[in-house]
């Protein structure tokens, strides 16, 4: 039996949507510099639904940026498979987005044109809909009358919104972050948190995030998939069932702390396996 099945068989029986994104016994291997084979993840099963906040938690080097990867079309799998609308070809761009742990803005295009950037990669060609769009996105991140400031007049909470804001400019179904509110301070990190699920609440994307952050995991997701050490497999699945809206109380709920918890015992001291 796997172990999210052993430790929670109220998850596999639970009724839900049929998954967006499914990677089954999936593995993933690297060539090191004295070529010896470095095993990134092993036999990875992972279904993530529609509509959902997943988290990927785990020690460093378990391949949860691997993960990411895969599902962006950037890295192939060695073994298993990988689908997306159960199908296991990527349907390009516009399909999946990425925010990284830093904003990454060309510092020589205004706001507005940095959020509309893949659209004029893609399409070479802007039309009203499309900077009305941007202008809709950077009201929603509550930046709409800096959409002509450079993004060295911007603080840094306020430039990795403008990165959300061009993650969703094509309207990807799949939005994957990186570690991004990584870099931020402690305050800053906490407003943004609150405004990605409003984002998600008014949005319905499917979001999966890399995060070192147990209570990050916690506050964001409707699940959280905790890894184990290299090589990375799953450890366990948790459905964090706290009510949303979520705020800057959630933290002092006691299913909160529970799950936090749960989740640093899982990691810090993993069960073994039979």
């Amino acid at each position: 039996m796997a172990p999210q099945e052993k430790r929670y068989p109220s998850l596999v029986e639970a009724p839900g949507p049929a998954p967006l994104i499914e990677l089954e016994k999936v593995s993933v291997h690297f060539a090191s510099q004295d070529g010896a084979r470095v095993t990134a993840l092993q036999s990875l099963n992972l279904q993530i639904r529609s509509g959902e906040i997943m988290s990927l938690v785990g020690p460093s080097g378990c391949g949860k940026s691997t993960t990411l990867r895969l599902i962006a079309g950037l890295q192939q799998p060695s073994e298993g498979m990988l689908t997306i609308h159960g199908g296991a070809k990527r349907k390009g761009f516009s399909e999946v987005a990425i925010v990284f742990q830093r904003p990454t803005l060309l510092p020589w295009l205004d706001v507005l044109s940095n959020v509309l950037y893949p659209a004029r990669v893609l399409s070479r060609r802007l039309g009203a809909e499309q900077k009305a769009r941007a202008m809709d996105l950077l009201d929603l991140v509550g930046l709409a009358d800096a959409a002509s400031k450079r993004p060295r007049e911007l603080s840094g909470g306020m430039q990795q919104r403008v990165a959300i804001c061009r993650s969703l400019i094509l309207d990807p179904k799949i939005l994957l972050m990186d570690e991004p509110f990584g870099a931020l301070d402690a305050l800053t990190r906490e407003d943004l948190q609150l405004d990605l699920l409003r984002i998600h609440a008014e949005t319905g994307k499917t979001i999966l995030l890399v995060t070192h952050s147990i209570s990050e995991a916690v506050l964001l997701s409707d699940r959280v998939a905790v890894m184990s050490a290299r090589p990375g497999r799953l450890q366990e699945l948790h459905v964090i069932d706290i009510a949303k809206p979520r705020s800057h109380h959630t933290p002092s709920d006691p299913k909160f702390v529970s799950h936090a918890q749960q989740i640093r015992d899982e990691i810090f001291e993993p069960r073994k396996e039979n």
